[in-house]
């Protein structure tokens, strides 16, 4: 059902960005036939219905009636992209970024309760989980960055999109497989597998929410600060709302089946590789239709000689990333944020594993992170009335006095 909801809604919306696409076009040419050169744009509108091209030459003129749809022709084109436009793009973006928050949501609320199932009498599969994971994302993240800046756009956020779900859908293989497995030598043998594939597989999913959240959605609002800041307040909500409805979607499943151990593993890996292997194609589906719609997204965003230099030096280019980021004035900022997390009741996979080891139901593990979530989701709406403008240029709050407040 959610996959046929999910294939209507990319039917109806490239239909409606379709003809988002001619009209704007349209108006472009007749905006243009006045400065006597709607000769050339009207050829292109014969002979293309999508990603519409203005000239270059002519992009200034058409801008002052209003905003059009324009490709970057030379470096220096400023993009001005309608509001119409936008919002059809950001539907695409949505749905992406919905399949990818739920299945990554559902995945990080598993593991730990799979874990516990699988090895019943030990926390440390866990703990030694959790600290491989986080390891590795503190310590590649800023090469991982690099290779946004430096890889082309379509290829890199499909290579992270398939690359997560494969390892998400071998991890449950073995998983699945741990079921008719008695020898607990071969058991430890596959939790290493699992855990091999599970790092690489948390790196794609970081790499391609920097590339969606970071360079594609500032690239598909152009100039348009207002719909960026839209979007970027939306796909936080759709992170938190599916940190909301995952877990307790799938606790309350298995806490359906009962306590049968061997069931319970097989049909909660059934249900996580189910929902990777429908939804993967939509979330393609959705990537390459926002990537055809945003002309700009196509354009090089790095240079052969800086690629070479990382290929060459990547350990260096690691280097190089950590000593920007201590440099960087938002480096203590970001510091004292994470030492927030510094605790044993951080809500991840560790306290999760360790409520469950004690005897706490799935159900109300879920319920209690989907509790969580929308205090975050009514912290989100709360932050944005503190900062509301009482008068042109005034605030009801600063933004260093909002994050005062919350620290403490």
């Amino acid at each position: 059902l959610v996959a046929a909801s999910l294939i209507w809604s990319l039917t109806k919306s490239c239909r409606n960005l379709d003809a988002s696409n001619d009209e704007t076009l349209r108006e472009s040419a007749s905006n243009l036939a006045a400065m006597g050169e709607s000769q050339e744009v009207k050829g292109k509108l014969d002979s293309s219905s999508s990603a519409p091209v203005v000239a270059n030459g002519a992009i200034e003129a058409a801008n002052t009636n209003g905003p059009v749809l324009a490709n970057e022709i030379g470096e220096d084109t400023r993009v001005h992209v309608s509001s119409t436009h936008i919002y059809t793009i950001s539907n695409y973006v949505y749905t992406a970024e919905f399949i990818s928050a739920f299945g990554d949501r559902m995945w990080q609320f598993a593991i730990p309760i799979l874990f516990i199932d699988v090895w019943p009498a030990s926390l440390f599969p866990t703990i030694l989980y959790t600290f491989s994971i986080n390891t590795a994302i503190f310590i590649f993240m800023p090469l991982c960055g690099s290779y946004v800046d430096t890889s082309p756009r379509l290829i890199l956020v499909l290579l992270t999109i398939l690359g997560d779900n494969v390892a998400v859908f071998a991890s449950c293989s073995m998983l699945y497989y741990t079921t008719y497995i008695e020898d607990q030598d071969y058991l430890w043998s596959l939790f290493y597998a699992i855990l091999v594939i599970c790092v690489p597989g948390q790196l794609m999913v970081n790499i391609g929410r920097i590339a969606l959240e970071k360079d594609w959605v500032p690239l598909m609002t152009g100039e348009n600060k207002g719909a960026l800041t839209k979007i970027n307040s939306r796909l936080r909500m759709i992170d938190l709302s599916c940190k909301f409805l995952s877990p307790m979607a799938f606790a309350f499943v298995l806490q359906a089946i009962g306590q049968d151990r061997l069931a319970r593993i097989r049909w909660g890996c059934t249900i996580v590789m189910l929902y990777n292997l429908l939804t993967t194609i939509p979330e393609v589906l959705c990537i390459i239709r926002v990537y055809k719609a945003t002309p700009k997204l196509a354009s090089a965003q790095w240079s052969e000689e800086s690629r070479k230099r990382m290929e060459k030096n990547v350990w260096k280019e690691l280097i190089n990333g950590w000593s920007a980021y201590r440099k960087h004035p938002m480096c203590l900022c970001s510091l004292s944020f994470t030492l927030l997390f510094a605790t044993v009741l951080s809500p991840g996979a560790l306290l999760i594993a360790f409520l469950k080891w004690v005897g706490v139901a799935e159900g109300l593990l879920g319920a209690s992170v989907g509790a969580g979530a929308a205090f975050g989701i009514l912290g989100t709406y709360t932050a944005e009335l503190f900062h509301k403008e009482t008068a042109p240029g005034v605030h009801r709050m600063s933004l260093v006095n909002i994050g005062l407040l919350s620290v403490w």
